[in-house]
């Protein structure tokens, strides 16, 4: 599901570029691969539809994996605003709800 997702998402070359160790880590998520099942069948070329507000950010650790799917989401979505949240991990949102929701805030703000 992680790979499907980043390519439909991202392109085959964002899914080629990571290292076989990488791919490795990606595939064996386990469950956290069951959200991105969800989104089979998504039609990246709808996302141009989007008008609501979108903030795409990513933690720095988590920037090599994430990064390319983040950017073709921005390129995607008319007026996201697209922004690395450096020192934070992967699990930030769950850890420092506060540093994130600050940043995610600051990103949307100027689109009000």
């Amino acid at each position: 599901a992680a790979e499907t997702f980043m390519r439909a998402v991202a392109g085959d070359a964002a899914w080629d570029r990571l290292s076989p160790r990488a791919r490795a880590f990606l595939e064996d998520e386990g469950d956290g691969v069951l959200a991105d099942a969800g989104l089979l069948g998504l039609d990246p070329d709808g996302l141009v539809r989007i008008t609501a507000p979108v903030a795409i950010l990513t933690g720095g650790a988590s920037e090599p994996f994430y990064g390319p799917i983040a950017d073709a989401l921005a390129a995607r979505i008319p007026g996201s605003r697209r922004d690395t949240l450096d020192g934070l991990p992967h699990p930030s949102p769950i850890t420092q709800p506060g540093s994130v929701a600050a940043a995610v805030r600051a990103c949307l703000e100027p689109a009000t």
